[in-house]
């Protein structure tokens, strides 16, 4: 086992293990944000029905160029949010 206490010493191997527990931590936040937003927006939709069910990409191309323009009066291009 490359990580384990006899090779890496007591230090590093909670260090190690510290930061893999941050990086997991960091992925279950965002997918549990993720369908957090997803139900809300889908109980919005049943609300008040669109279209569509707004992405969580979409929202957030919009409010980062309502920020940019509210802020510093800079309009961002659609271009700027492709690929």
């Amino acid at each position: 086992m490359p990580h384990s206490l006899a090779t890496l010493g007591a230090k590093d191997w909670v260090v190690y293990h510290l930061r893999q527990g941050l990086f997991r931590t960091s992925l279950v936040t965002l997918d549990l944000t993720h369908f957090l937003y997803r139900g809300v927006a889908w109980v919005y939709h049943l609300l008040r029905p669109t279209k569509e069910l707004p992405g969580l990409e979409t929202s957030l191309q919009r409010e980062v160029s309502e920020l940019a323009k509210r802020e510093f009066g800079v309009e961002i291009d659609e271009q700027a949010f492709a690929g």
